[in-house]
């Protein structure tokens, strides 16, 4: 961590987890992915080297942890989610990449604990997009090049594909993927929209554990592939 010269930027931190995933004679560069995210007084930054953990405060951060995840690969997306109370008596956070999905105990909310195995969703290719979106206490979907899968959590330590792999048609190869759960008053149900290379997929969640499509892959024209997605 140092001071920047760049107008706004307060400082620049050396996460250990960020880095190009190739050298050619146009420099350092390539494939990765980072997420992000703040809770409980900490800072998870996710990137294919790990997952780092920072106090969350004011600059100068010193980082407090590096942990491997042994789910992101050199070239695959990342993706966090956390279960704050879960079945298991204790907060979970999950990560998403290439290699399939870890778990972690982050009870010390610096201090993450690996839970078992990296778990095989189906979902996840090893260069392509990773993301994560929970739907209460009960499901975590995930989507990756390889399609959207439902994971249980009955046992929230060990969630458990249920069904197949969802092909929804926007997902692709080396494009990011975005998952946002959202309720439709018109309509009176719960939707879940999936982004990815080939455009936007809308699922309903009326039953959870299987998203129906409402519609068929929406063009957005704003996303190509390769390329980055999210939602705001």
């Amino acid at each position: 961590c140092g001071a920047s010269s760049q107008p706004g930027v307060v400082a620049k931190v050396d996460t250990g987890v960020l880095v190009a995933s190739h050298s050619d004679k146009n420099g350092k560069h390539g494939p990765g992915a980072a997420a992000i995210v703040r809770r409980a007084g900490a800072l998870y930054v996710a990137g294919n080297k790990g997952v780092a953990v920072f106090p969350a405060r004011a600059p100068p951060l010193e980082r407090a942890c590096k942990v491997d995840s042994h789910a992101i690969t050199i070239h695959s997306g990342a993706d966090l989610a956390f279960l704050e109370e879960s079945g298991a008596g204790r907060p979970l956070m999950y990560v998403a990449g290439g290699k399939g999905l870890a778990v972690f105990d982050v009870s010390a909310a610096l201090d993450p604990k690996p839970v078992g195995d990296v778990i095989e969703t189906g979902a996840l290719g090893w260069s392509g997009g990773a993301s994560l979106c929970l739907y209460g206490k009960d499901f975590l979907y995930v989507a990756g090049s390889k399609g959207l899968a439902v994971m249980s959590l009955q046992d929230p330590t060990k969630p458990e594909r249920v069904g197949d792999v969802i092909n929804t048609g926007a997902l692709a190869d080396l494009t990011g993927t975005a998952l946002k759960v959202m309720e439709d008053e018109a309509r009176g149900e719960t939707l879940l929209y999936i982004a990815g290379g080939h455009g936007l997929a809308v699922y309903g969640l009326a039953d959870p554990g299987k998203p129906r499509e409402v519609c068929g892959k929406i063009n957005t024209g704003c996303i190509s592939n390769p390329g980055c997605v999210a939602f705001g």
